[in-house]
Parts: structure tokens; sequence; C-alpha cells
């Protein structure tokens, strides 16, 4: 697995990740991808908004849509109001995993968490794909995640980092 970061593209950064081992799982030859989004959050947030971003993963014509993001009302945990169930369909499966959520599901599309100033927030991914020696795209629009919040993709299959 390689991982590529790519110069901002129409107004989206992307990453490049190409895929060409096999791994056997549940489902017929599928392939994990562990990503995490690391964002720190600035001591000062009460002079900014809340905000979300939207992360594209995508391969040929098949895509996967998740977002992050941040509320002064939103906890680190489950808020039903905020996190929403991957809903999965397609030969791609990107979600936040969250098993100590303690739902009926542990496979989430949307995970907004609080405003914590000065605390490194991280969001891990994973993908499933049927799509073997595929590249995926993850992409993302930079100007939806507040310029005062570093942002850093960690591959955890190869220690790789990554400034966004």
């Amino acid at each position: 697995m390689h991982l590529h970061h790519s110069k901002r593209v129409s107004e989206m950064n992307e990453i490049t990740v190409s895929i060409t081992e096999r791994i056997c799982g549940k489902i017929s030859h599928v392939v994990f991808i562990f990503l995490t989004a690391l964002v720190l959050l600035p001591h000062d947030v009460n002079a900014l908004p809340d905000w979300q971003a939207d992360i594209r993963v995508e391969s040929g014509n098949a895509s996967n849509r998740l977002t992050i993001g941040a509320h002064e009302n939103a906890t680190d945990g489950y808020d039903s109001i905020w996190d929403t169930n991957a809903l999965f369909g397609g030969s791609i499966e990107a979600y936040f995993p969250h098993a100590e959520w303690n739902q009926t599901h542990d496979t989430f599309q949307r995970d907004i968490r609080t405003h914590a100033p000065g605390v490194a927030k991280t969001w891990s991914i994973i993908v499933n794909s049927t799509l073997i020696n595929s590249n995926f795209t993850i992409k993302w629009n930079p100007s939806n995640i507040p310029p005062q919040y570093p942002v850093i993709l960690f591959d955890e299959a190869t220690g790789q980092n990554v400034n966004l």
C-alpha cells in the first residue's frame, strides 16, 4: 500500500492510495485501509464557528462520503443529533468505527466531536473494498476546516504521516 499526497485540485485536496495486495476477510478479497485524521483544536474556540468537512473516498465510478466536524453541543461519544450510521452499498465501504459507543451499529458515516481547546482530535477511517489492485483517492475541501486546525493523515499500515 502506498500513500501519495497530491496538490490542490479544483479547491479539493486529495490523497491517492494504491492497493496492490489482497487480504481476505468476511467478504472475499477485501482490502482494509486504516487512516487517522488528527485535528488539533485551537485554544480560543469561542471565537470560531462550528465546522464540518466532507471526505470522499473514490475509485473509478465508486465512491463513499464521510463527514467530520466539531460543535459546542456535541460530545466525543455518540450523539444521536450529530452522528449518523453508515449505509453501505457498492464496492467501497468507508466508515468511522465506534464499537465503544455501544449502539446497534458500530459503523458511522458522520462523526461530529465537541470543541476542546488545545486538545487533539482523532478520526479513524476504515475503507473496505472489493476492488483489488485499484487506486483509491481521498478528497476533501480544505477551506471547510478552519486554517488554525492542522490536519495530519496517518496510515497505520505503513506508519506514514502526511501533513495536509
